[in-house]
């Protein structure tokens, strides 16, 4: 998806986002390489026969230990049963191993849903940026009059796994509900867009709260729980283990008036074209405005993942407690999210008042 185009139509394929994300390609690259494993060898725990290399050590149960005390040497020993280093060492390199493919994972969907290789050109927000053009006072928005769907499969309709970063994101770093919610609005949204509908899914969303929803969606959204719902309402969700395990493909039906995803899947193009007028202009200011906001929130959940070396100026990951990583992960998890429906939202915002002006509907 957004990886082939025709000719027929001249689309900038390159620096979309150069200058947007040179902070957030800089960490990336300064934390994980062209493998995608730590460029640090101390973090990749995960690899086979990294645990050999260490001893590993609770030290909460240290106490336990006898402890001898050498004056003459000015140093403390423990003795410690080898026997009981080599039967705890394994557990302790799984838990240890866990928690770097943890952090791994996230940094890893970053640099994907985000495209950074290509400086989001295949990203979610590139494909969007090139169905928006301005040249001189004029404002040319692309659009898909027909449903958009993959030839070979026309009636699942457009395979949301070959969007970047999107596989990833959905079956590694969400929870299964969370997984469900998350697609659930995505197809309404691609989808006629019923905000009433749309409701249902911002009232059992756990990660974006309702007032950030009602601001995106240019709704107002009231939940009986309150928004960013309780217990219950995630139990009301089905299960989405055929999203994470059953099914190889996400596949996200797209009906009529959406953004061209690719000129492979859309039979029927359309542009509308008006005079930049005030309105307008004010509409693609607030869109870049948007991806701006969206990828310095990028930096600054990754800053806390990180810690920079003021001698070396390398990159260190931080000496993070299971709740703290729990609490970065939810922010990385919300400000993906929000780059996802805010893209579509501004789009379609930006669509629809077009229309109101366009000089011609080609």
């Amino acid at each position: 998806m957004g990886l082939n185009h025709s000719k027929r139509e001249q689309i900038p394929e390159s620096n979309v986002f150069t200058n947007e994300l040179y902070e957030v390609n800089k960490i990336v690259n300064n934390l994980i390489n062209a493998k995608n494993i730590f460029i640090n060898d101390e973090y990749n725990f995960f690899l086979k026969g990294k645990c050999d290399e260490v001893t590993v050590l609770n030290a909460k149960k240290l106490n336990k230990y006898k402890k001898y005390e050498l004056d003459n040497l000015n140093e403390v020993y423990l003795m410690i049963p080898s026997s009981e280093i080599k039967t705890k060492k394994h557990e302790m390199c799984h838990n240890i191993s866990m928690h770097f493919t943890r952090i791994l994972k996230l940094i890893f969907c970053i640099k994907y849903i985000y495209d950074l290789e290509n400086n989001g050109d295949k990203s979610i927000g590139g494909i969007i940026t090139r169905n928006i053009k301005t040249k001189d006072d004029l404002l040319k928005v692309s659009y898909c009059e027909s449903q958009q769907q993959e030839l070979h499969n026309f009636e699942r309709g457009v395979n949301f796994s070959m969007l970047s970063g999107f596989d990833s994101f959905i079956k590694h770093i969400l929870d299964p509900e969370e997984g469900q919610i998350f697609l659930k609005q995505l197809k309404i949204i691609m989808n006629g867009y019923d905000k009433k509908d749309l409701k249902k899914w911002v009232c059992k969303d756990m990660i974006v709260n309702k007032e950030l929803h009602s601001k995106i969606h240019k709704a107002n959204f009231k939940c009986q729980s309150g928004g960013n719902s309780n217990v219950s309402n995630v139990k009301s969700v089905k299960s989405v283990k055929s999203v994470k395990n059953d099914i190889s493909e996400i596949y996200i039906k797209v009906g009529p008036n959406n953004p061209i995803l690719s000129w492979k899947l859309c039979s029927t193009t359309k542009k509308h074209i008006s005079k930049n007028n005030k309105q307008l202009s004010q509409l693609i200011k607030n869109m870049k405005s948007n991806y701006s906001r969206n990828f310095k929130k990028i930096v600054f959940d990754l800053n806390k993942l990180v810690s920079i070396n003021p001698a070396t100026q390398e990159y260190n990951l931080r000496n993070l407690s299971h709740n703290d990583l729990k609490g970065i992960e939810t922010s990385i998890k919300r400000t993906i999210i929000i780059f996802f429906i805010q893209s579509l939202s501004d789009y379609k915002n930006i669509l629809n008042t077009i229309k109101l002006y366009s000089i011609n509907n080609e």
